[in-house]
């Protein structure tokens, strides 16, 4: 599940800017209520705004964020994040346990045909519907569905390494997965992916949604002071003419609180950490634009 932060924020400024590209789906809004699913309610009313959702309520005829995730739902959710009609039913079923009468058999037929499940077991080929799928199972469905970050391409230091996914079927996948901004694993000290724990309807929700860019994806760097990887929260760009005093103090400011930390528990103060304004401290000359951004260390999804 993913958690809200747990180790500690770095403050770290760059010149960049990061775009979302939008993603057009037909509106399918049912006003429904997501506030239980806590740090995935974002990502579910986005999927659901954009008729990802519908059908698949659990059995109180809303969405139960922490309930396992089966791989019917799984099926159906994917082919309908890269397709907008409906797959035909033309009746014909490649896996032995599918009832072709159930609404949602033409979603597994077209997963198939996209290439992107092989089902669970053959002689004969079976999907295994109701079972939940795992989180090394969901890396491999959405590196293929997405087409992910080329691992092999990546150097060494742009890898994640999770120490739990070694000589793991699905760990190409899991690093693609982690290098697209998709997750940053389940815990940290060491750094795990968990590959064998089951995705919730939650987790899955946002995984999805990073993948469509519905939701922002977690961009990662290195830590330079050697504690792991940094995860971008948020950012922000203010831009200025050079040189006049109140410029000055913002390239101050941003100069000052580069790579602060806030502890679990702390909330930072931009008047707390810069201290009192002089006309001493007012020097420096800088950049035309910055942009601050926000890193943090936590366990998540």
């Amino acid at each position: 599940m993913f958690h809200l932060p747990t180790l500690a924020i770095v403050v770290v400024m760059a010149l960049a800017s990061t775009l979302f590209p939008s993603t057009a789906f037909a509106a399918a809004a049912n006003n429904r209520d997501f506030r239980n699913a806590g740090p995935h309610q974002a990502a579910m009313e986005a999927l659901e705004e954009a008729g990802i959702l519908a059908g698949t309520e659990c059995e109180t005829a809303g969405y139960c964020p922490d309930d396992p995730l089966p791989r019917w739902v799984m099926a159906v959710w994917l082919v309908r994040a890269l397709q907008d009609e409906k797959p035909a039913d033309d009746g014909s079923a490649i896996f032995a346990d599918i009832e072709i009468d159930a609404w949602w058999a033409p979603y597994v037929q077209r997963l198939f045909e996209l290439g992107i499940t092989r089902g669970c077991a053959v002689e004969p080929a079976r999907f295994c519907p109701d079972q939940p799928v795992t989180r090394g199972q969901m890396a491999s469905f959405l590196n293929r569905a997405f087409k992910l970050a080329p691992v092999l391409e990546l150097q060494p230091e742009e890898l994640f390494g999770f120490t739990d996914t070694v000589n793991n079927y699905h760990a190409l996948s899991i690093e693609a997965l982690a290098a697209s901004g998709i997750t940053i694993g389940c815990s940290t000290s060491p750094l795990r992916y968990c590959p064998q724990r089951v995705v919730t309807t939650g987790e899955m929700s946002t995984f999805v949604a990073r993948a469509l860019w519905l939701v922002p994806s977690i961009p990662s760097v290195q830590d330079p002071a050697g504690e792991g990887r940094l995860h971008l929260v948020s950012e922000f760009t203010t831009h200025h003419p050079c040189c006049a005093p109140r410029v000055q103090n913002i390239h101050l400011f941003a100069e000052t609180v580069d790579g602060a930390l806030v502890r679990p528990g702390q909330q930072f103060s931009l008047n707390g950490h810069v201290g009192q304004r002089t006309s001493k401290r007012v020097t420096w000359r800088g950049a035309r634009c910055s942009m601050v951004r926000w890193w943090i260390r936590w366990e998540g999804a």
